[in-house]
């Protein structure tokens, strides 16, 4: 048998809390950075809208945005699901969040991301 691909399975879902500062059109990034690691761009990256929430999808090294750089590379990470109030691919004030450090280990079933809080 062929070996299986990595991928990071991730549910993502809105606090209903904040659904009405959310419109079906703005853009939801979910991405994961290696743990520790602050700057530069995400190992993994998607783009999706707001509208589709609850949503559920699989990071994979075919989300990976630079060749040399792959999720599958590290063992821990930081995902973040954010919903973009203002259109930005960069985090911004008002920007609608959930972060949750994983490791390998912990990938045996969906991570949740609640997104819950509000950018400062």
């Amino acid at each position: 048998a062929a070996p299986t691909a990595f991928g990071i399975p991730i549910r993502v879902e809105l606090d209903p809390r904040l659904a009405a500062r959310v419109s079906a059109d703005m853009p939801l990034f979910v991405y994961a950075r290696a743990a520790g690691v602050q700057g530069g761009p995400p190992l993994a990256v998607t783009r999706r809208r707001a509208g589709e929430l609850p949503l559920e999808l699989v990071l994979d090294d075919s989300h990976s945005m630079l060749p040399e750089r792959k999720l599958s590379s590290a063992r821990r990470w930081t995902l973040t699901a954010r919903i973009a109030r203002q259109g930005s691919a960069e985090t911004r004030s008002g920007d609608l969040l959930a972060e949750q450090a994983v490791t390998r280990e912990q990938l045996r079933e969906p991570v949740r991301l609640t997104i819950d809080r509000t950018v400062p």
